[in-house]
């Protein structure tokens, strides 16, 4: 009979290990089950020493940070267009705001290549546009 501990040789029907000190196992009885057909219940074979493999080793790998999302800029950028054309009948307000939303909409079409408010961007676009030609015709 072997240790279930450590593995080592138990002699004679010790009780426990003399190696480690555990507790034997209890001996196996060649009795069979009488409602199933396997002789022994615990092992398939009796006589088999139980081999204790040491635990997986895992490795966490870091998470990668998350990508930054620029929604705030796009609509930072939508905000400044709309604000833009709601000021066009004051010419140096409409002016510098038509300049800070071309600048934030560069900016933004460069951060932002594929997001869910692509569309923001292209309107703003459109908005500054629009603007544009509102302050040239009033100025001439």
């Amino acid at each position: 009979m072997y240790c279930e501990h450590c593995g080592s040789q138990i002699f004679n029907g010790g009780h426990y290990c003399s190696n480690c000190g555990a507790p034997a196992p209890k001996p196996y009885t060649d009795k069979p089950i009488q409602n199933g057909n396997q002789q022994y219940p615990n092992q398939q074979y009796p006589n088999q020493q139980q081999v204790a493999y040491p635990r997986p080793i895992v490795i966490k790998r870091p998470t990668p940070p998350p990508s930054p999302s620029y929604t705030g800029l796009v609509i930072a950028t939508f905000s400044m267009s709309i604000a833009s054309l709601v000021f066009c009948w004051v010419p140096i307000l409409d002016s510098c705001l038509i300049i800070a939303s071309a600048i934030l909409i560069i900016i933004s079409s460069i951060k932002v290549k594929r997001s869910k408010f692509q569309w923001m961007l292209w309107t703003a676009w459109g908005i500054n546009a629009l603007n544009l030609f509102i302050n040239i015709f009033t100025l001439l």
